[in-house]
């Protein structure tokens, strides 16, 4: 012991990753540089291959390393996990609906009908899209001072009103149907100055997912930065792509 500090002739230092396994060790001696300490690792493995449960683990570390954040979960604020799983759930279930609502609402605009027209079709789609940007401005001039105080409410909103956009595309093709019932229950001079129902309904489904689109967007960095707690916020915002394309891949399989 000199000077109240206690001298030692080597120090084993012990190397880890990001999920807590051993990579290596080391002896530091105060007489030569650190030198590795003599352990049978399989080539290209790790000291957390020797395990029996190297398979899982290895697949669980890879599955981590792809779809969650370095370091989770300690580099993300707590719900971070359920929080993406709910949305997960949910992003899935949209997923589906949104194939059958599309082909719902191109039969609804006449895919499959000798009687129409591709140039009509087109036309009415980019009129739909149109009245739907629109209608997605002046909520957007209502609402933009308002997504930072209410993120939780706005977020629900996205959800609410892409559901409610796509059940009005499932249900198109009915609702047509019943609308020209009616119309032809009237008199000619008043079902003549009415809109075209499926222009009505398109635009009023374009203008939900727009609504959709919006909150969805404007919330969606207030939500990475809750969750970022480590300065990772572009690791974070990556890892939920990430998570989104593994969704969208189950549901096409």
């Amino acid at each position: 012991e000199v000077a109240g500090r206690t001298m030692v002739e080597w120090v084993e230092l012990r190397e880890y990753n990001g999920k807590g396994d051993e990579v290596g060790r080391y002896a530091l001696s105060s007489s030569q540089p650190p030198a590795p300490v003599t352990v049978d690792v399989p080539a290209g493995g790790s000291l957390s291959s020797l395990s029996p449960r190297s398979v899982p683990s290895a697949l669980s570390g890879l599955f981590g390393d792809l779809f969650l954040p370095a370091g989770h979960p300690s580099t993300t604020a707590g719900g971070y996990l359920h929080y993406q799983v709910c949305d997960g759930v949910q992003g899935l279930c949209s997923y589906l609906r949104g194939v059958v609502s599309t082909g719902a609402a191109l039969a609804a605009a006449g895919v499959g009908d000798s009687d129409a027209t591709a140039m009509g079709a087109a036309v009415t789609w980019a009129v739909r899209d149109g009245l739907g940007m629109l209608g997605g401005l002046a909520f957007s001039y209502y609402a933009s001072s308002k997504f930072d105080s209410r993120v939780k409410e706005y977020r629900l909103l996205a959800d609410v009103a892409n559901d409610a956009g796509m059940i009005l595309d499932m249900a198109m093709p009915h609702l047509l149907a019943r609308c020209r019932e009616l119309a032809r229950r009237m008199p000619a001079g008043v079902s003549s100055r009415l809109p075209p129902a499926y222009l009505a309904l398109a635009s009023v489904s374009a203008l939900c997912k727009v609504v959709c689109g919006t909150c969805a967007g404007a919330t969606k960095g207030s939500i990475t930065d809750h969750f970022a707690v480590c300065g990772n916020r572009a690791d974070v915002q990556a890892k939920e792509g990430a998570q989104e394309t593994l969704v969208s891949l189950v549901g096409m399989v």
